[in-house]
């Protein structure tokens, strides 16, 4: 008998994977991150790159301290779900 899959998670929308993706690629090659670096990477803008990435800091997925450049990163949620 076949299961259906469940529900997708309806704040991770396909466009916040991507900009997910781009920071766990960026952090993982450098050990560091901006919102540049992620945009360029994720081929979008930076004020995109902004909305999704601050959804997913009140999902508890990234984090960062504000004023500080490069202090982007995926949280322990992401890393161990990877």
């Amino acid at each position: 008998m076949l299961r259906r899959c469940p529900q997708a998670d309806p704040h991770l929308s396909h466009p916040r994977v991507v900009v997910l993706l781009a920071l766990a690629h960026v952090y993982q090659r450098d050990r560091r991150a901006t919102f540049r670096q992620v945009a360029d990477v994720a081929g979008v803008n930076l004020s995109t790159v902004h909305t999704h990435l601050t959804a997913l800091r009140r999902l508890g997925m990234v984090e960062w301290t504000d004023g500080e450049a490069g202090t982007l990163r995926p949280t322990h949620r992401v890393v161990a779900a990877g």
